[in-house]
């Protein structure tokens, strides 16, 4: 039987102009693997930044965490950990059930916070990205791109700077067990000081990694290696090639060729939430028809085609309530509008269900009505008083 071959993809940036220097099939929809916990670091930085939970807090284990596979810390369910150790066992040890615990505490449930996840990665611009899970366990509607690996690397490292320091972690002792980092080539390579490993046998071993030499700082994105050591080659000729300002070579290597690109090719985050040009009919068309997705893991990689947001009685069941915050004209502004209401709604009202409801209007023309459902009607009501222009919505109602 002939070996797999993962499909493979790779990017690296300038941090500091957001300039491309290299890249190869960079917008190709891969599996993340365990590269999704960096999105997991991501809000829990933001929860700790607005003070939501601090280092000190308990993250509990549900049954459900507790029987994620392994990677894992093994913590039994019922039983619970400090932030900061889940923050030290993501990074090291890639445990699933710190993943899946700690999205439990921030969402309510490891379904709600992947709906933050995906809110948060639409607010940087992720565009071929799609969480499921807290973990980066396969599911096949769980995608990234080394792009948009790359972009959330920037806007964390740029964003929480503070919290960079426990990415360069080479091990971390719990419970009198030393569990050592799997990303091996910070020991090796000059300047490395971050970021993440993942792997499942569908993605290949895939790397986001950081690394520093003078005033210029470097990074990368591996998607597919097939083996640990032959993704760290790749990556060490990547960064060289990046920091000496040469032409990438890649002989004996089995990813495709390398394209450098021109100065003026700039990696952007996405822009503030602005109106922008009304969505002509064709594409608003295309967000009502059935949900779709195909998913090849062959040499040619993933074709995707996410359908549009559902009705809201499917998002939500029929007879419950929800609350509209604004009406919008293209679907960035929509979800960063939901992404802050649900930042400034308290528990348990924040684990309500985001939805975007399409409607058009008299003069042919589309807009997005950003609404949280799932509530009773005490609830809605109540969620109303912590939000601006905020509308309840009553059961079955448009």
């Amino acid at each position: 039987m002939r070996p797999y071959n993962p499909p493979y993809a790779h990017i690296v940036v300038d941090s500091t102009t957001g300039r491309v220097l290299y890249q190869s099939d960079a917008d190709r929809a891969l599996y993340p693997a365990s590269l999704t916990k960096v999105m997991t670091l991501l809000l829990t930085f933001e929860a700790l930044e607005s003070r939501k939970i601090s280092l000190g807090s308990s993250v509990v284990f549900s049954s459900h965490a507790a029987n994620m596979p392994p990677s894992r810390l093994g913590i039994k369910a019922g039983k619970s950990i400090t932030v900061e150790n889940a923050i030290k066992a993501l990074v090291t040890k890639s445990a699933n059930d710190v993943a899946v615990a700690m999205g439990e505490k921030l969402g309510g449930s490891e379904a709600r916070f992947a709906q933050m996840m995906n809110l948060k990665a639409r607010q940087i611009g992720m565009s071929q990205t799609h969480f499921e899970n807290a973990s980066g366990l396969h599911n096949v509607r769980q995608v990234s791109s080394a792009r948009d690996m790359a972009k959330l690397a920037m806007y964390l490292m740029n964003s929480y700077p503070r919290y960079y320091h426990y990415f360069s972690l080479r091990e971390f002792t719990f419970n009198g067990k030393v569990n050592r980092s799997h990303n091996h080539l910070m020991s090796t390579y000059q300047g490395m000081d971050g970021l993440k490993t993942g792997y499942i046998i569908p993605s290949g071993f895939n790397l986001i990694a950081s690394a520093k030499r003078g005033n210029t700082r470097l990074i990368g994105v591996v998607f597919g290696g097939k083996t640990a050591n032959a993704r760290n080659a790749q990556m060490a000729n990547l960064l060289d090639a990046g920091f000496a300002g040469k032409s990438l070579r890649t002989e004996n290597l089995s990813p495709p060729p390398t394209t450098k690109l021109s100065q003026n090719t700039i990696l952007t985050l996405a822009p503030p939430s602005k109106p922008a040009s009304v969505p002509e009919q064709k594409q608003t068309a295309s967000l009502l028809k059935k949900p779709t997705m195909t998913a090849d893991v062959g040499s040619a990689g993933l074709t995707r085609t996410f359908a549009p947001t559902p009705s809201a009685q499917q998002l939500t069941g029929a007879g419950t309530w929800s609350v509209q915050i604004g009406a919008y004209q293209d679907r960035v502004s929509t979800d960063q509008a939901i992404y802050r209401a649900l930042k400034t709604l308290p528990a348990p009202l924040n684990r309500g269900s985001a939805m975007v409801i399409p409607l058009r209007t008299s003069d042919a023309r589309w807009v997005f009505r950003a609404r949280i459902g799932g509530y009773t009607r005490t609830e809605a009501l109540k969620a109303c008083q912590y939000l601006d222009d905020c509308l309840t919505v009553a059961p079955n109602a448009n």
